[in-house]
This record gives structure tokens, C-alpha cells and sequence, in this order.
């Protein structure tokens, strides 16, 4: 389980990016939203600093440029609290849910989370 993410080019702002691979990696484009909040996290090779957004989804593509290695999964927010692993991804989620108090839930059909991210030196940094 991920929330799309990547890294941001320098003529675009973190919300651009954040767009441009929901749309990579999932097939979605919509509205970005304002931002949930920032976080460190290790990848593979490096530490990362990821800002995160809701989007609010408007259009969903069958054919998408990750589809070969990326599913697309559409889940309520109780099956995406026991699919999320890492501890940043269920803060995000819950930042979420926590905005999304008090609005009529109803006009909500679907909302993700995505995100730009930055490296931010080697996986051992904090």
C-alpha cells in the first residue's frame, strides 16, 4: 500500500508534482487540495521529505503510464487504516479524516491522498 508520490521538478510547485504523479501512478486526476502536512521518511537508498495533499478526484483514466506496475485500488478509510505499514502514511490519513470532519461526507465520492516528495541525503539521516 502507497500514496502516490515522487519528486517535484524545479519549474513546478509541490502541488503540480503531486498532480502529475497521481496521474502516473494511479490514473486520477482532480483537485489538489491544501496541504496535510510534511514528513521524513526512509526509502531505500535515502531519506526523503514528503508533503502530502488530498485530491479530490474528478476523472479516472483506463490507461495510465504505471499501470504495468502499479494497481489501482479504491478502499473506505476503515480498510485503508489497516492496509497503511508505515506510521507517516496513517498520520496523513488521519489528518484527512480529521479535515473532513463536519463537511457533508456525502458530496465526497473520492478523495486520496498524494504527495511531492524531496531526497533528503542518505537512508541513515533523520
Amino acid at each position: 500500500m502507497l500514496f502516490p508520490k515522487g519528486g517535484w521538478e524545479m519549474d513546478e510547485s509541490k502541488k503540480e508534482a503531486a498532480l502529475r504523479e497521481t496521474i502516473e501512478e494511479a490514473g486520477v486526476r482532480g483537485i489538489v487540495e491544501g496541504k496535510l502536512g510534511k514528513w521524513r521518511f526512509k526509502g531505500k537508498n535515502y531519506g526523503y521529505e514528503g508533503y502530502m495533499f488530498p485530491l479530490l478526484v474528478q476523472e479516472q483514466f483506463e490507461i495510465w503510464p504505471e499501470r504495468s506496475v502499479r494497481q489501482r485500488t479504491w478502499m473506505n478509510v476503515s480498510e485503508a487504516r489497516e492496509v497503511c505499514q508505515q506510521r507517516w502514511m496513517k498520520e496523513a490519513l488521519e489528518r484527512l479524516v480529521d479535515r473532513l470532519k463536519g463537511h457533508k461526507l456525502d458530496d465526497v465520492k473520492e478523495l486520496v491522498v498524494v504527495g511531492s516528495v524531496q531526497c533528503t541525503g542518505d537512508a541513515n539521516s533523520d
